[in-house]
């Protein structure tokens, strides 16, 4: 489901779907052979960010006090797979080598050095 979770910065909203806990957030079938694409588009405050397993598309501003942040369509996955999660604001960690793909890591603001990161 959808769950929040407090942060020193202000609460952030996070999903878990596995293993079947997908259809509490959207109406859909749940299972590993079940793969459709999936776009994601959110509505949040401007002071709220958020980060998907999928790149962001597009963040275009409604008001002045809102955001469109929309995610281009993903290849088909099981409903159980989408991810995201909605915080203040993020420290992002990139790390690549000749040989590994490219990664990067997000951590709430206020939580890098915290050995209990929720």
């Amino acid at each position: 489901g959808i769950y929040s979770t407090p942060l020193p910065v202000g609460d952030a909203i996070v999903t878990f779907f596995e293993p079947n806990y997908a259809c509490r957030c959207f109406p859909c079938f749940e299972g590993p052979e079940i793969r459709i694409p999936w776009e994601l588009e959110f509505l949040l405050d401007v002071d709220r960010k958020v980060i998907s397993n999928t790149l962001q598309h597009s963040d275009t501003g409604r008001e002045k006090s809102t955001s469109r942040i929309r995610f281009p369509p993903t290849d088909p996955l099981p409903c159980y797979l989408l991810t995201w999660i909605i915080a203040p604001d993020f420290d992002v960690f990139e790390a690549s080598h000749d040989t590994c793909p490219e990664a990067m890591l997000y951590v709430p603001k206020g939580v890098r050095y915290d050995p209990e990161i929720p």
